[in-house]
Formats: structure tokens, C-alpha cells, sequence
């Protein structure tokens, strides 16, 4: 069994103070097919305008996508949490 791995991304956040303030360690941007589960968790319009299929396209096949924020109808997610 592989063990569990998180990326964090925020496209404009500073990474340094992400470190310091939170304790958060951010990513570049994800990789393709590379992820179990994806879930968004801040709306920014770049998010929004890619849409759920193209943030889907970052899971392997039969990924789970979920969001925090109900940016997306129901039917273009798995979750909300």
C-alpha cells in the first residue's frame, strides 16, 4: 500500500508566507491524471472559468471531484464538503 500525499495550490498566494503564517506548503500547478481525489476549495475566476471537466482532467481515471464553495451544479461534482 503507497502511502497518502497532498498538493496545495493557489495560483497567486505567496508561497513563503503561506510556509510562515499557515504552515502550508503550496505546489506548483497539479499535474495531469496524477491525482484520487481533487477538491476545490477557494473560488477564484480562473477556477471557475476552466470548469470542473478541466479540473477533473487532473485525476486518474475514476477520481473523485469535490468542492467546498457549490461553485459547480451538482452534477459536475462527486462531493461537497
Amino acid at each position: 500500500m503507497e502511502g497518502n500525499a497532498m498538493n496545495s495550490h493557489h495560483p497567486w498566494a505567496d508561497t513563503d508566507k503561506a510556509q510562515h503564517k499557515y504552515w502550508l506548503d503550496l505546489n506548483g500547478p497539479p499535474e495531469a491524471s496524477a491525482y484520487d481525489v481533487i477538491v476545490l476549495t477557494v473560488v477564484h475566476d480562473a477556477f471557475r472559468a476552466a470548469g470542473p471537466d478541466a479540473l477533473r482532467n487532473h485525476g486518474r481515471g475514476g477520481a473523485l471531484f469535490g468542492e467546498v464553495k457549490s461553485v459547480f451544479a451538482r452534477d459536475d461534482r462527486d462531493l461537497r464538503l
